[in-house]
């Protein structure tokens, strides 16, 4: 068999993938001719398909022996090196081979590769964007673009160059979803909705994409879709941390306290140094009425990361004595002095402590006219100062204290009825005013819808559950009692 025939044979069999037979081939040829250039070159490629870098390497050394200026064995021996994690040489390879041939559209796009992953962006993005230049459908060049400058936070940019992937091959599911995290970014919550769905028609089996598709569900307030999003994520990869993470936030959101600790717990076990999962934790323990360990679970938050302020503010909130609290409140105000909560409170704390300068000075400042200033301007200005509670629980505890508990009580907003169930261990009845379907308009922060339980009672023994707007339910109610016990 004559050269040319057993070369076309062999490139037959490499098209096919058909790698062991192509290498027979090609090594036929080089018994007739050892110095034939293109099977030796195809043998690095075959070679580096079969993982043989070695192998690889010494061919396309022979052919750069042979031939210096074959920009293709350079590009390839660059791709070896580079799998070798050998960057430099890599660089040195794919320079040349630009210097050979600068239209090689593939070590442009190669050499931003790697100067993306030793983190020099700017050679990045120059690379890349000379291999579009050169390519302009070059796709995998498009999408690196675009996740570089998302990274940065160029979402602008990001977004031309994943809407160019997608105009380039329209079923290209992860730049679908990189795209909706951009639209995400830009606060256009709707079109980043579309965008997660897309990615999950093209490929429903990537966790991430229902993760996203259930962060932008529970934004637009579509609190059930996005529930099942988080457990198909989940369902897809229980080790999925952040859409443990996302379902205990939502559910804590939804008030069903058990899940959401459930969730947590689940996340820290996942990603022990997770801060925000300890300090979520720490809400959900405070909400349940289990002060220490909401305690505990701030302190851990700090300990992972001592600038979080978030953390000490919560801790700060489930403290009972004034000195801890001011201490808190004073470290969390060294981290960020702009954080003007915590400012004010130093100050009305220093007042409950008879010193009243720093509220005085808050008075004539920017902060007079905030809500906290406001609502602590009102305590100072009664006759006299009454005690300080710095959580519900410690509150409650002492109203109970200083009631009569034959009477019941009586709640004006139940949701899933938590604080019903510990005011229900001391009173023998209850009764509890909700419409149970959120809101009935905006109030303060809180929008229309905000608390509902979509329609479901608490089933608490002892309790009674008036089903309505208090405008409508509570002068009927009361117009029938003589006595009255505790309103929460």
């Amino acid at each position: 068999m004559n050269i040319e025939k057993t070369f076309a044979k062999a490139i037959k069999s490499h098209n096919k993938n058909n790698l062991k037979d192509a290498e027979n081939l090609y090594n036929q040829v080089l018994k007739i001719d050892n110095n034939h250039l293109n099977s030796l070159h195809n043998l690095g490629i075959v070679s580096q398909d079969l993982n043989k870098s070695e192998k690889a390497i010494t061919y396309f050394q022979k052919v750069i022996e042979i031939e210096p200026t074959f920009p293709g064995a350079h590009n390839n021996l660059g791709i070896v090196f580079q799998g070798l994690n050998e960057l430099q040489k890599a660089i040195n390879c794919y320079e040349k081979a630009i210097e050979i041939d600068p239209n090689n559209e593939h070590s442009h796009y190669n050499l931003g590769i790697i100067f993306r992953k030793l983190g020099e962006l700017e050679k990045a993005k120059n690379c890349l964007q000379k291999a579009i230049r050169i390519n302009p459908e070059h796709l995998t060049a498009n999408n690196s673009l675009g996740m570089i400058f998302q990274a940065e936070d160029e979402h602008q940019n990001a977004k031309k160059y994943y809407e160019k992937v997608i105009e380039i091959k329209p079923n290209h599911a992860r730049a679908h979803n990189n795209l909706g995290v951009v639209f995400q970014k830009l606060k256009d919550v709707k079109k980043a909705k579309s965008c997660y769905e897309k990615a999950i028609q093209i490929n429903p089996n990537i966790e991430n994409y229902h993760s996203n598709l259930g962060a932008a569900l529970q934004y637009l307030g579509e609190h059930q879709k996005s529930k099942k999003s988080y457990e198909k994520a989940i369902e897809i990869n229980p080790n999925h941390s952040g859409s443990c993470h996302n379902l205990a936030s939502l559910l804590q959101q939804l008030g069903d306290y058990h899940k959401a600790k459930y969730y947590s717990e689940k996340t820290i076990e996942l990603d022990p140094k997770n801060h925000i999962a300890h300090n979520n934790l720490g809400t959900i323990f405070y909400d349940l009425a289990e002060i220490q360990k909401s305690i505990s679970c701030y302190k851990k938050a700090i300990e992972i990361n001592p600038t979080y302020t978030d953390a000490y503010w919560n801790l700060y909130s489930a403290t009972s004595c004034i000195d801890e609290a001011l201490s808190i409140l004073k470290k969390l105000y060294e981290i960020d002095n702009n954080y003007p909560n915590a400012k004010i409170m130093i100050s009305a704390l220093e007042g409950f402590k008879g010193n009243f300068n720093e509220f005085n000075n808050l008075l004539n400042s920017s902060e007079a006219d905030y809500p906290y200033t406001r609502s602590v301007s009102w305590v100072f200005s009664l006759p006299k100062l009454p005690i300080l509670f710095s959580n519900r629980w410690d509150f409650f505890k002492s109203i109970i204290q200083m009631t009569d508990n034959s009477r019941p009580f009586y709640e004006f907003g139940v949701w899933t009825g938590f604080s019903f169930q510990y005011f229900i261990k001391t009173f023998k009845k209850g009764f509890g005013f909700d419409t149970f379907t959120g809101l009935p308009e905006t109030w303060g922060a809180n929008p229309e819808g905000t608390y509902t339980s979509h329609g479901s009672i608490p089933k608490i023994k002892g309790g009674e559950f008036i089903v309505g707007k208090f405008e409508d339910t509570l002068p009927v109610f009361f117009f029938k009692r003589k006595t009255y016990g505790v309103i929460n």
